[in-house]
């Protein structure tokens, strides 16, 4: 490994620690639960969504039905008559209100496979919040003993507090003088 490798990594390591000591991780991690929370809160009211469209397509679904049933009845009213136009009227509506009905099928198939994937997508993400609170309660712990025992603000690159080389010490030295000298 290279000289200026390794003083790349610790510049970035230490400017790493710096920022974290900067910004407040908990105020970062409790606005990202905040967001996660949010998503949630919309996630559920999109599968609420979903569900009451299920709903309403089961209804147009059953509706349906009653429509063709009543179909059915009139053509067994107008065949026997041998009354080629209304027959042909009501096999219109009964052509109509079966595509209408395949067409709700296939809808209410869609619906049913969404709401599947927003159900996995809202449990999944429950489950992070849940485990990124658990740490967060952890690391609000751990964090308070680590801030009680380091006091400080965190090294900067290449500095050592309790290392002073003689020649610092000489020209410190040869200030102070000066500076009582003067005084």
């Amino acid at each position: 490994m290279t000289l200026i490798t390794r003083v790349k990594r610790l510049f970035v390591a230490d400017m790493h620690e710096v920022l974290d000591w900067i910004e407040d991780p908990e105020a970062v991690l409790k606005q990202a639960v905040r967001e996660m929370e949010s998503e949630i809160e919309r996630d559920r009211e999109k599968l609420n969504a979903i569900e009451n469209e299920i709903v309403a397509t089961q209804n147009r679904i059953a509706d349906n039905k009653a429509e063709l049933e009543q179909i059915e009845k009139q053509l067994d009213t107008v065949v026997p008559i041998e009354n080629d136009v209304l027959t042909r009227a009501c096999i219109r509506k009964k052509l109509i209100a079966t595509r209408a009905g395949a067409a709700c099928e296939r809808l209410l198939k869609s619906l049913r496979e969404e709401k599947i994937a927003f159900s996995q997508r809202l449990a999944e993400r429950e489950a992070k919040l849940q485990e990124i609170s658990e740490r967060m309660r952890q690391q609000a712990s751990a964090s308070g003993e680590r801030r009680a025992a380091t006091p400080c603000a965190p090294t900067i690159i290449g500095s050592d507090i309790d290392s002073v080389s003689d020649e610092e010490i000489e020209i410190a030295l040869h200030q102070e003088k000066q500076r009582r000298v003067a005084l």
